[in-house]
């Protein structure tokens, strides 16, 4: 399974600050990703400002690779996750995105991933997580957004051994850069790199 260190290494990945004036057009909406979209829209609103990232190359064999979270904690992981529970709905549908959908084994309520026909739900409606649920899925990476209770990715993290990424969601930035690093976290920088560059656009 990947497991999580914790220590000092370079994190694999560019970055390239931009602050275009806001134009006083809003994003255009794709209906597949409705969550993700909507809050990079209400982010765009709101700061008018973005961050460009780059991953360091188009076919990078970026294992073990090495990223922060929002919780300030660096996640790092050996090799490409196969059992990927997503316990909230942006970065469900992110990994959908991304790729990764087939290997999302277990999903939040309301949300459709792309590729994970017939994940189980692990959250029940309002997000409340199903901790044992989650467990018995026995995943090797756990995709968290930043209203998922602590106590809950702790339980999760202790019973499981698998490693916790809490997507940063605070800024048009920092979902720029969740994008890079679930890109690197999922074994697919070149998809990151290109859907990322579509988010900028709209």
């Amino acid at each position: 399974l990947p497991v999580l260190r914790v220590h000092e290494r370079p994190v694999l990945r560019s970055r390239a600050f931009a602050c275009p004036a806001w134009t006083g057009h809003t994003p255009r909406m794709r209906s597949r990703t409705p969550a993700l979209l909507g809050l990079l829209l209400a982010l765009v609103v709101a700061t008018g400002c973005g961050e460009r990232e780059e991953p360091l190359g188009d076919d990078v064999d970026a294992y073990p690779v090495l990223v922060g979270d929002a919780r300030g904690e660096e996640i790092e992981l050996e090799g490409r996750p196969e059992r990927i529970v997503a316990l909230a709905p942006s970065v469900a549908e992110l990994a959908g995105e991304l790729g990764a959908g087939e290997r999302v084994v277990g999903v939040p309520a309301g949300v459709t991933v792309r590729g994970a026909l017939g994940a189980p739900r692990v959250t029940r409606p309002g997000g409340f997580v199903d901790v044992g649920a989650v467990a018995r899925l026995e995943p090797d990476l756990v995709l968290a957004g930043s209203g998922t209770r602590a106590s809950d990715l702790d339980t999760i993290a202790r019973r499981t051994g698998a490693p916790v990424y809490v997507q940063p969601d605070r800024s048009i930035r920092d979902v720029l850069r969740a994008v890079h690093d679930l890109g690197f976290l999922l074994g697919e920088p070149a998809r990151a790199r290109v859907f990322a560059a579509a988010l900028r656009e709209q």
